[in-house]
């Protein structure tokens, strides 16, 4: 009788240790597809701010810390096509430039910065630029005002990491409530601003 009390209590305790270990694996596999996502998303991405002959990284993550901005822009395609060709609008989340700039010591009053992407394209902004005094645009490719947007540098598009190896991780981007802007400021592959003193 004895015995097969033991035998009952050691099968017990065996489906026991099977049953949680089982339910440990669904947890694991039916965590949040998002969840995951920013997980492994945390690790990539960073951009190197450079002044002074001073070097600052900034990680994926160390963005994400700073305020959140959000909106919406447009870019248009102008100059080289036969047609005009507009994309968007995006809705895209990151940090102001001036944010992130901010976070540099003795940052001269007015400056330029120098934004070079992954594949070694170089793009030049103003200080009116970066402050978002940019041309704005109709859908006929017509400027119809300037200003009011806000210079980003985006790691999200739609609530989701910038994953395409194309665009990201991080870009820079011109939003507001859905403004079109030239696409020649819509840099992609972001790596590196160096901050130059005008």
């Amino acid at each position: 009788m004895a015995e097969g009390e033991n035998k009952n209590k050691i099968i017990t305790v065996g489906l026991v240790i099977v049953i949680c270990f089982a339910i440990a694996v669904l947890v694991y596999i039916n965590l949040p597809e998002q969840e995951k996502e920013e997980q492994e998303t945390e690790l990539k991405g960073y951009v190197n701010v450079i002044y002074d002959e001073q070097s600052y990284n900034f990680t994926l993550n160390d963005l994400i810390k700073m305020d959140l901005v959000e909106g919406a822009g447009s870019y248009i395609k102008l100059g080289w096509l036969p047609e005009i060709v507009i994309d968007g609008p995006f809705n895209y989340s990151g940090v102001d430039i001036t944010t992130l700039l901010g976070n540099i010591e003795d940052l001269p009053d007015q400056y330029n910065i120098t934004v070079t992407a992954s594949d070694g394209r170089e793009s030049t902004y103003s200080y009116e630029e970066i402050m978002g005094n940019v041309d704005i645009y109709n859908n006929a490719g017509n400027i119809t005002g300037s200003g009011g947007v806000k210079m980003i540098l985006a790691y999200k598009n739609d609530g989701e990491y910038i994953n395409d190896p194309e665009e990201g991780p991080l870009r820079i981007a011109f939003v507001d409530d859905g403004s079109i802007t030239s696409s020649r400021l819509w840099t992609k592959l972001v790596v590196s601003i160096e901050i130059n003193e005008s």
